[in-house]
Formats: C-alpha cells, structure tokens, sequence
C-alpha cells in the first residue's frame, strides 16, 4: 500500500486538500500503510497529520515512516478531536449505512474530504464494475453519499470524477452546516 501513493485518486485528494483552503490539521480515517499522509506531508509540509488505522502491522508501518501514531480505533478517535479536516479513503465503503450516518453526525471536523465509489455517479468507462443505488460491488457497499452528507449535516462544497481508479469514481470535499 505504501507505494500506491502515485495512484490519481491521491492526487485528486491533494486537489481537494487544496480546495478546502487554509488547514492546520488533518485526520485520515482507516490511514493503512499512510500513503495519502505521505503525500500530504510532502504537499503541505505545515499541516498536521493523524488518523486511524486497527491493522497493527500498518500502524506500526506508519510510526516507522512517517512518525505518526495512528489510532486503534475504527472510527476517529481522541486525534480526530483537533482536526480541520477528516478524510475517508475507500475505507467508509466497508460500512453498513447505520454505521455510516452515525460516523457522519459524530465528526467533530468541520470539513470532510471523501474518496469513496459512490452511488448516483455514473463510473467512468473502463472503471470495471458498475455501481447502481444500494447494491454491493466486489464485496463492498456503494452508498449515496450526497444524500447522506445532507441528512448528517453537511453541505458538498466540490466534486471531482475524474478519478479511475480502483473503482474509485469520485472525491467529494464537504463542510459542516
């Protein structure tokens, strides 16, 4: 995982990073072995990085490169308390839509930044799988996030869909309203 941070829907999270504007903390949800923390490290060297990861090996990964110490948690835990924003990478895609909404309402950030396959987008050709409303998809659920952002309090402030890969068909940026 550490060498997948060179795949465009990191780039596009660092395009909606930017987005968002001014940020002095981040928080990535289900961080695994750190590669978006590495580009955003790299990227916005003042900004500073924390997340969750429960797979112990890639947290150790982590401390080890980055200097990070993850959470245990699965959903954000005391590092998330200080940050501007909370980012999901394919990682609220593995969640019951319970779980989801409650994760959404319990965010303590204001800002959100999602790389997630999401409903209601339509893939892009070649994405290998298509994902309509409320069915799985190679073991995974496809929520449709706008609607849950709205029902959970948030605005969408930026879309970008032009991220093929890993079945991967949109990074949504929000704001708590």
């Amino acid at each position: 995982m550490w060498d997948s941070w060179r795949m465009v829907h990191r780039e596009t999270i660092l395009r909606a990073l930017g987005h968002i504007g001014t940020v002095g903390g981040v928080y990535e949800v289900g961080a695994g072995s750190g590669p978006n923390l590495r580009l955003i490290r790299e990227n916005f060297p003042q900004v500073h990085l924390a997340g969750s990861e429960p797979y112990g090996p890639m947290r150790q990964w982590v401390r080890e490169h980055l200097g990070i110490r993850l959470d245990t948690t699965r959903l954000p835990g005391t590092g998330c308390q200080t940050a501007d924003v909370v980012i999901s990478c394919y990682t609220l895609a593995y969640v019951h839509p319970e779980v989801l909404s409650e994760f959404l309402e319990m965010l303590p950030a204001r800002r959100l930044i999602l790389a997630e396959p999401t409903a209601g987008i339509p893939p892009h050709e070649g994405a290998g799988i298509k994902m309509p409303d409320g069915e799985k998809a190679m073991g995974y659920a496809v929520h449709d996030y706008r609607s849950a952002l709205g029902e959970a309090g948030w605005r969408l402030t930026g879309l970008w869909t032009d991220n093929n890969a890993n079945n991967l068909n949109a990074v949504m940026t929000a704001e708590r309203v």
